[in-house]
């Protein structure tokens, strides 16, 4: 049955190595019907972009952040008892 994987084009070379050592390169590949092809990423897209800029200045800002839905957004600092292992109150990894 073929099937694909698809890799971005932002990855790393440890990938292409991941798949050289999993299947034996790109002859390994193709003797079991898997096709790669690279995905396009979002680079610069003047949306992409849009939405980086809303995301700084909405933590930079402090008013409430926007979500989608009903739910609300999500906590940046682990509210007491949320992390396994005691882990709490710490700020967002950066």
């Amino acid at each position: 049955m073929p099937s694909e994987i698809t890799q971005p084009e932002s990855t790393s070379n440890s990938f292409d190595a991941l798949l050289v050592v999993s299947f034996g390169g790109p002859e390994g590949r193709d003797e079991l019907g898997i096709e790669m092809q690279r995905a396009n990423t979002v680079g610069t897209h003047p949306r992409f972009i849009t939405m980086i800029r809303e995301l700084i200045q909405e933590r930079l800002s402090g008013h409430e952040k926007l979500a989608i839905g009903n739910l609300g957004s999500s906590h940046d600092v682990c509210p007491e008892n949320c992390c396994p292992l005691g882990q709490t109150a710490r700020p967002p990894r950066r």
